[in-house]
Order: structure tokens, then C-alpha cells, then sequence
């Protein structure tokens, strides 16, 4: 095992007063400012790469092993391994300090010389150079002997850090196993002597050093008709060979389950298909529901459940707070559906409809709050304003004929939110040309704009995109309705 390195205080005291008064600017700003601060792999190759171009002098490697072997906090080790691991490929001689300190202050800890944080820090220091394969397998196993050798709760606390951190790594090496086999029964006959928590820590962590044997789950069998309307949708489809897919899928119309397993596929294909794969799905719908003389009869059936399938989609997305990766296809929905509506397959109402509920769903008045509001405007004192919820008291007088505000809090749409108005944006600007088809389309999308006018006065900010997104939006409709005029 060595001679044991606790009494080498005088080694490091020699080390602290080391005189750093001919060091470099760069250098010094490097160890003291750069290296304490990294947070971020690009940062760590940086830093490992300016040392090894400018400072990798005698005086500079022992300079960068001492400030190395001073990791400032737990979160910080992982980055200090990193650097070393990467110097470490040019100059071998850096880790040979790095590692004998951290074993040194690890068996200071492991007897309570050093308490607290230097502990942790020694025991997560020693695991991240393991993985990284700076120090050697040995090194582990010198520091659980110890353990053994110095039975103590707070032995086995330290050992525990150790097996937690890299015991499933060296469970992975063959030539690692016997040994941390024998280690781990060890551990287990002296846990006995430890009081129950100690005990049940070390029960734990001996639990989780061998990797649980993965179940292979059952290959998913998939119906013949929804591998080949895959194949058809996700493939190469595009503007080019939309009537060829069109042909091929009304050829298959008529088996069992069609309709079912090709909304299926269409939805899929809106968010995981090509850019422009929604117009092009829409195209197909169209096609596949119009029928002709000598020719296969429509299947409008497919149409009708699409529109039922993106609509209550977009409904139960909007019904729940807002996660980033069902925005993204909640945003592929709305397109598909405005593309449908400009090829004819569904109304403009059906559009108006999912764009006046994009910005009502939540915001409904209660009775309790038109009645507080209504004890208030006629002077009564707001007899009722007790029975009004925490966020509708705030709300003030609403409109008698209105049953829908804004002002109404709910959780599904918080204040910073705008995800609601740009899905509407993304409806409106794939259904422009058939939100202007008639004019009761145009009064209808007068009324939505204003509604949405009023939604954005209680937004406390609107970003750029989403003002310059409204602009293109609105221009596009007026554009659309000149020329349906």
C-alpha cells in the first residue's frame, strides 16, 4: 500500500508559500479566474489548450497541478478532471501531484482529519479521474483498503462516496471485478459494526454498484397498411409526386382500419416529416376525398376525422401549462390544419372556431365574478366580491354580454406565455385563403382580430417576433382579400 501520506503537512505548507511573484499575467489570470470559473465543456478545452500552448514550461506544469489539486467546490470537479484529462494527454507528468492529493486528503477524511466539503470533494475528485481514465484502478482500491483497515461510520461514508460514484464503472472492467467482488463482501461482513443508518447507507450503496440486467422490450409489430402508408408519407413525398401518392393511397381505401391508421400516419408525418410535408398532406387528403367520372369514388371520411383529430389535439394542448417539445408540435398541427382549410377539405368556420378557442379556453366568467362585478357597478359595494376566486378579484367590471376575458387568470396560460398567439399566428397564416373565402368569413376574422387585440393588452411584453409576426399575418390576410374580392 505505500507509506500513508497523512503526515505530509509539511508538503504542503511548502507548496502554499511558494513564491508566485514571477508568474506570468495570462498564467495567473488563467489559474485564478479562468479555472475557478469554468462551467461548460467548450471552456474546459479552452483553457486546457492555452495552457498547452503558452504556459507548458517546468515552472507552469507545477503551477497548474497545484491550483488543480484545489478544486473550489464539489460542482467544480467534474470541469478541474476535464482540464486534467486533457492535459494530460500532452504533459503525463500533471496528474501524478493531482491524484496524490486527492488520495492524501481522501485517507485524511476517511479519520476525521478533514471534515466537510474537502472530503466530498477528494471522494468526487478521485471518481470523475477514474472515469476520465487519468488515475488508475488502483488508486480506488488503495483508498476502499483503507476504509477497511479504519472501520468507521465515517470510513464507510467515505468508502460509500467512493462505490456510489464508481462502482458500476469498475463493475464494467474485467480485470476490475474480483477485486471490488472481494471489497463489496468486505464491506458487507463489517456493516454489522456500523449503528443502522451507517448501516442501511452502506446496504444501499452496495445495491447499486451492480447494473441492473436491461429488459428487452418486445419489438412492436405493425399492421402492413400503416407500414406502407409510413413509407408513403415520410418518405420522399413532395410537391412533385403528391397526385402518385394520391393514387397509391386511394388504392388501399377500402381495407380494414384505413381511415384510422392514416390520420394516424398524417398526424405523425405533420411534426416529424420534411419542411412543407403538411401541404403536402393536404394535397393528398384532397385528392383522396374527391372521386370523378371513371374514377375510384372519394373517401371523405378521411378528411372529416383529420379536422377531428388536429382539433382536439390543439384543445387538449392548449388545456395543460406549456412544455417546449409539445409547442413545437402543437405549432405542426395548427399548419396542417390551416392547409386543409385552404384546400377545401374543412370551413373557414372550422378555422375560426380553433383560433377564437386558442384565446377563450380558461378565460371563461364565472357567476361569482359577473355577480361581484354587477354589485359593483351598481354601486352596491360588492356585496358579492367575497365569492369571486383570488384571480378573478382582480379583474374589475366585465362586460354583461361577454363570456370570455382575459383578464381571467388560469394556469394552462400563464401572463409571460405566448405560445397561444403564436399557434394562432401559425393557424392563420397556413388558412389565409380560406379564412377570406366568403364575405361572413371576413366579419368573423374582423371580430378574432379584435378579440386578439384585446388578448395581447394584458401580455406585460411582447417580443419582436411575435409584433412583426402580426404584421405579416394581417398583411397577408388583406392581401388574400383583395383577391377574393
Amino acid at each position: 500500500d505505500g507509506a500513508d501520506p497523512d503526515d505530509d503537512d509539511d508538503v504542503a505548507k511548502k507548496e502554499a508559500d511558494e513564491d508566485e511573484s514571477d508568474m506570468g499575467p495570462a498564467l495567473y489570470r488563467m489559474l485564478t479566474v479562468d479555472l475557478p470559473g469554468l462551467r461548460s465543456r467548450t471552456s474546459c478545452d479552452d483553457v486546457a489548450t492555452s495552457f498547452v500552448m503558452s504556459h507548458a514550461n517546468g515552472k507552469g506544469r507545477k503551477r497548474l497541478a497545484k491550483y488543480l489539486s484545489r478544486p473550489p467546490d464539489v460542482g467544480a470537479v467534474r470541469w478541474y478532471a476535464r482540464v486534467l484529462a486533457a492535459v494530460d494527454r500532452v504533459h503525463k507528468a500533471v496528474k501524478v501531484k493531482v491524484i496524490a492529493e486527492a488520495e492524501r486528503t481522501f485517507r485524511r477524511g476517511a479519520v476525521r482529519k478533514v471534515r466537510g466539503e474537502p472530503r466530498a470533494i477528494a471522494s468526487r475528485y478521485i471518481v470523475e479521474m477514474l472515469k476520465f481514465r487519468v488515475a488508475p484502478v488502483g488508486v480506488a482500491f488503495r483508498c476502499l483498503g483503507h476504509c477497511i483497515r479504519n472501520w468507521s461510520p465515517t470510513s464507510a461514508e467515505s468508502g460509500c462516496f467512493i462505490l456510489d460514484g464508481a462502482g458500476s464503472f469498475l463493475w464494467r472492467l474485467p480485470y476490475a471485478r474480483p477485486k471490488l467482488e472481494t471489497i463489496m463482501e468486505a464491506f458487507r461482513k463489517l456493516r454489522a459494526k456500523l449503528p443502522q443508518g451507517s448501516a442501511d447507507m452502506v446496504t444501499h450503496t452496495l445495491s447499486q454498484v451492480v447494473p441492473k440486467e436491461s429488459v428487452e422490450r418486445a419489438p412492436k409489430v405493425r399492421k402492413p397498411l400503416e407500414v406502407y402508408l409510413s413509407a408513403l408519407l415520410l418518405g420522399d413525398m413532395n410537391a412533385g409526386n403528391v397526385g402518385w401518392v394520391a393514387q397509391r393511397v386511394k388504392g388501399i381505401q377500402y381495407e380494414e382500419g384505413f381511415e384510422e391508421e392514416f390520420v394516424r400516419a398524417a398526424v405523425r408525418v405533420s411534426w416529424e416529416g420534411r419542411y412543407g410535408a403538411p401541404a403536402c398532406v393536404a394535397k393528398v387528403v384532397k385528392r383522396v376525398g374527391t372521386g370523378g367520372k371513371g374514377k375510384a369514388p372519394g373517401n371523405q371520411e378521411v378528411g372529416v376525422r383529420l379536422l377531428d383529430r388536429l382539433c382536439l389535439l390543439l384543445s387538449l394542448g392548449t388545456s395543460c401549462p406549456p412544455a417546449y417539445l409539445e409547442s413545437q408540435r402543437l405549432h405542426a398541427y395548427a399548419s396542417m390544419l390551416g392547409h386543409l382549410v385552404c384546400e377545401g377539405v374543412g370551413s373557414g368556420g372550422t378555422a375560426l372556431a380553433v383560433l377564437n378557442g386558442l384565446i377563450d379556453r380558461g378565460h371563461s366568467i364565472t357567476a361569482a365574478l359577473r355577480s361581484a362585478s354587477s354589485a359593483v357597478a351598481s354601486g352596491g359595494g360588492g356585496a358579492d366580491s367575497g365569492t369571486a376566486g383570488e384571480g378573478e378579484a382582480a379583474v374589475g367590471n366585465v362586460g354583461p354580454y361577454s363570456s370570455y376575458d382575459p383578464r381571467v387568470g388560469t394556469p394552462t396560460d400563464p401572463p409571460q406565455s405566448l405560445l397561444r398567439v403564436r399557434l394562432s399566428l401559425s393557424l392563420a397564416r397556413s388558412a389565409a385563403r380560406g379564412l377570406v373565402r366568403d364575405e361572413r368569413g371576413r366579419r368573423r376574422l374582423l371580430k378574432w382580430s379584435a378579440r386578439l387585440q384585446r388578448y395581447l393588452f394584458i401580455k406585460p411584453s411582447v417580443p419582436a417576433d411575435v409584433r412583426f409576426g402580426l404584421v405579416d399575418v394581417f398583411d397577408l390576410l388583406e392581401s388574400e382579400a383583395g383577391k377574393a374580392l
